[in-house]
């Protein structure tokens, strides 16, 4: 495939699988992880779900405002960081009010995510390799990062329980920020690539039946 010859794409597709380890592991345990506290769980993942989803609207709608105001690469970076956070959050295993704060970050960690990763496949791309560029981002992000996620996930939670999940995912996290921030600095020192840093143009409506990222999410709500 000529796209996977383009060594400053290849570079971009591998910090978007490192950061999406955390988001396809929580899409694949979160439920089992909250239903283990006890308690009434059934009533307390709908309210988690729900503040989750809340916080994501809004912030695809500020989407574009936000790349532009900010940049490709800070964005991924920042929502990448802001993964780790969460992920770390969630190995401490703490009280349902900390859970509640926490889905806050959702907005940033899947929305935002989503939309950057779309929007900087689509804009860095040769005109005729947009939808392939497309395509291989949402692969990336939802297949492959979730294949590997649930697959290592579950062996991880048997030998060790959810603390060393959600942990792996926080390094997993803080090592694609570390690739985002490389890419960056490709750009900074001269390297030949197609990179409108701040465009913000939306390619697609993240989130909507068109969107073939849309098609990739999980059942489950970050």
């Amino acid at each position: 495939m000529p796209l996977l010859k383009e060594r400053r794409f290849v570079l971009f597709l591998i910090p978007v699988f490192l950061a999406a380890i955390g988001p396809q592991i929580n899409n694949a345990f979160y439920s089992v992880y909250i239903s283990h506290f006890g308690g009434e769980a059934s009533g307390k993942i709908g309210l988690l779900y729900a503040v989750a989803t809340l916080t994501e609207i809004p912030v695809f709608i500020f989407s574009g405002y936000l790349i532009r105001r900010f940049g490709y690469v800070f964005t991924l970076t920042a929502v990448s960081l802001a993964g780790a956070l969460r992920w770390f959050v969630l190995s401490l295993e703490p009280s349902f009010e900390v859970l509640l704060a926490n889905q806050l970050l959702s907005g940033l960690t899947y929305a935002l995510f989503l939309s950057a990763g779309v929007n900087y496949a689509y804009d860095t791309s040769p005109e005729s390799m947009k939808t392939t560029a497309h395509s291989l981002f949402v692969v990336v992000y939802t297949n492959i990062a979730g294949i590997v996620s649930s697959n290592v996930g579950g062996w991880v939670v048997k030998l060790g329980g959810y603390p060393p999940l959600f942990q792996g995912a926080t390094v997993m996290s803080v090592l694609g920020a570390a690739g985002f921030l490389f890419l960056g600095r490709l750009k900074s020192g001269g390297i030949p690539g197609r990179e409108p840093e701040k465009s913000g143009r939306v390619a697609v409506a993240p989130g909507s039946s068109a969107s073939p990222a849309a098609q990739g999410r999980a059942a489950s709500p970050e």
